[in-house]
């Protein structure tokens, strides 16, 4: 019987984790693809120097249920659209766990892994989790070829795209998930 109960408990642990790290996996996939997205879709407003379409259509994402935060930081830190505009022309702390990362050395890193891009936190202590993932806005030739802009040619990094999403409906299918197998370890 002991034995029987240490194999079933592993088991259930084990297979726990295995789901979660495949959700996990997915969220960030997708979450990687929507940022992708979005910075697609601000491309022509930010080449156009058009802020009032860019800001309105961060706003307009913004308002899905899902997403908590739209933003774009520019490569100082300061928040420069938002669908929050409350929070537009704040300074994010680069020691945060978003920045660091990339800010850890003088220079930011240019490229990173979904999993290093990705974070998981809380937005309010009574709130659901939120997963945050960042997406560099890299310069082009046509952008720093640009009339309006004055971005040189050796600056490789001008921001970063950054968007939360709700974790709560992965949450709750996780615990019921995590009560499943627990109750059938037990039967």
């Amino acid at each position: 019987s002991a034995t029987t109960i240490i194999i079933f408990s592993i088991y259930a642990y084990i297979s726990i984790q295995a789901q979660r790290d495949v959700l996990i996996a997915e969220l960030h996939r997708q979450a990687d693809q929507l940022s992708q997205t979005i910075k697609m879709s601000a491309h022509d407003d930010m080449m156009a120097n058009n802020r009032g379409h860019l800001q309105k259509t961060l706003t307009t994402i913004g308002q899905e249920d899902c997403i908590k935060q739209v933003r774009i930081l520019n490569k100082e830190g300061a928040i420069t659209y938002s669908n929050n505009e409350n929070e537009i022309g704040n300074m994010v702390n680069k020691k945060a766990e978003s920045c660091y990362k990339c800010h850890a050395e003088d220079e930011p890193i240019q490229k990173l892994s979904i999993n290093e891009r990705a974070r998981f936190f809380k937005l309010h202590p009574d709130s659901a989790r939120v997963m945050g993932i960042i997406n560099s806005i890299e310069n082009e030739k046509s952008c720093w070829e640009a009339d309006c802009h004055a971005h040189s040619k050796d600056q490789t990094v001008l921001g970063v795209l950054d968007i939360s999403v709700s974790l709560e409906e992965v949450d709750d299918l996780t615990a019921a998930s995590s009560n499943r197998v627990i109750l059938f370890a037990l039967l």
